[in-house]
């Protein structure tokens, strides 16, 4: 169980891609009411497979694309000015004061949106500005393709932001996990393999195994 409103990021890591679309159709489907109710809003940048096609369309949905060039940077300049306006009304009336403000909900679904991002300052720094200001702002950024490799430090800034973080559903055996390090003595504890819907989850220093259940989150 996650609290999405107070979730600013969660990263879905590995060669499962199957397992990967599973978890966000399953969080679709719990985030359609919060949409119907106003509660929510979801955008998706989806990759050129189009593995989440079923979604567009749909008025739980409000933006569909595969433009990663134009909105993997567009989310983000769209969440920064969402969440400046939150942050200022916190400061002005406490947390209450978007207590009843939609649930923002940003899913990037190809890696090359990372790239993009990376590439374009101006998104770059929203992204920056929002991880040390931003995080209770009911803003959630679902990070749907990134790849299970060493995070070195010439990485771009949002990698080594999912490598501190570490705020992931990792859907790789722990013998080879490598985008975060994982003590020998937990990976001797944890030999049973994964299924095809199950996943590590990292919070920040805890670790467990999940099973996806398809209901709410």
């Amino acid at each position: 169980c996650m609290n999405l409103n107070t979730q600013f990021e969660l990263s879905l890591i590995g060669c499962n891609q199957a397992g990967r679309t599973a978890f966000i159709n399953a969080l679709l489907d719990h985030l359609k009411p919060m949409v119907s109710a106003g509660q929510a809003e979801v955008r998706i940048l989806d990759h050129y497979d189009r593995p989440l096609a079923q979604h567009n369309g749909q008025d739980y949905v409000a933006q569909y694309s595969l433009d990663y060039t134009k909105d993997g940077p567009g989310f983000m300049l769209h969440a920064l000015e969402v969440s400046r306006e939150r942050q200022t009304l916190v400061k002005a009336e406490g947390s209450s004061a978007i207590a009843d403000a939609p649930l923002m909900v940003y899913i990037l679904n190809a890696k090359d949106a990372i790239t993009a991002i990376a590439g374009n300052r101006e998104a770059k720094d929203a992204f920056a500005d929002m991880a040390m200001n931003g995080r209770r702002t009911k803003i959630l950024f679902i990070f749907g393709e990134i790849e299970n490799r060493a995070i070195s430090y010439s990485a771009s800034d949002i990698l080594k932001h999912i490598k501190e973080s570490k705020q992931a559903l990792v859907f790789e055996n722990l013998g080879v996990v490598k985008c975060f390090d994982v003590p020998a003595s937990v990976v001797r504890a944890n030999t049973i393999r994964l299924g095809p819907e199950d996943a590590y989850l990292f919070e920040e220093d805890v670790m467990r195994r999940v099973h996806l259940v398809h209901g709410p989150v």
